[in-house]
């Protein structure tokens, strides 16, 4: 996290994210994701860093974690007001608190922005075994029935994000047709 909640000032942030991309494009990215963002101030370091180095196509997608906010009490709507001077081809929401809040956040960010929306979800909230491994509480078809919607509510690129397997994306895809 950035200062004064974290330890890093903006610019030493700005400074790591241009120094991946570098390394990123100078490897043969055409693509670069920023995501799981919680913060204004740190995606728009991580934007303003990849910028300095490279124009390739740039994605910020957030994750509202707390339900329709992130755990910084940002807003769709705020996410799309904060990043719409920069020359980003989609704005995102991957990850997040449950399917039902994630389509509520896509909704409100659908009318907040003229980009295309990079959407992915979690396959559910994660359950934890004694064994401590992970399960995801949405099946595969459960994932695909609500995916159906998504073009609808504004998504154009679409995808899971954890608990995500080769099922739920071939149910996703089978879904959109």
């Amino acid at each position: 996290m950035l200062k004064p909640l974290g330890l890093l000032e903006a610019e030493e942030a700005k400074n790591f994210f241009r120094d991946q991309a570098k390394i990123l494009v100078d490897a043969g990215a055409d693509l670069i994701v920023i995501e799981t963002q919680f913060d204004t101030s740190e995606a728009l370091a991580a934007i303003e860093g990849v910028r300095e180095v490279t124009e390739v196509a740039l994605i910020c997608s957030f994750s509202f974690d707390r339900g329709i906010k992130t755990m910084m009490g940002v807003s769709p709507t705020k996410f799309a007001t904060a990043v719409k001077d920069y020359d980003l081809s989609a704005l995102g929401i991957n990850c997040g608190k449950s399917i039902e809040d994630n389509e509520k956040c896509l909704k409100e960010l659908a009318g907040a922005t003229n980009l295309p929306i990079w959407f992915k979800p979690n396959a559910g909230l994660p359950i934890i075994d004694q064994n401590g491994d992970a399960t995801y509480s949405l099946s595969p078809e459960d994932m695909g029935g609500f995916a159906k919607d998504w073009p609808s509510m504004g998504a154009k690129i679409i995808g899971g994000c954890c608990g995500t397997s080769p099922p739920h994306l071939a149910s996703i895809a089978a879904s959109l047709n």
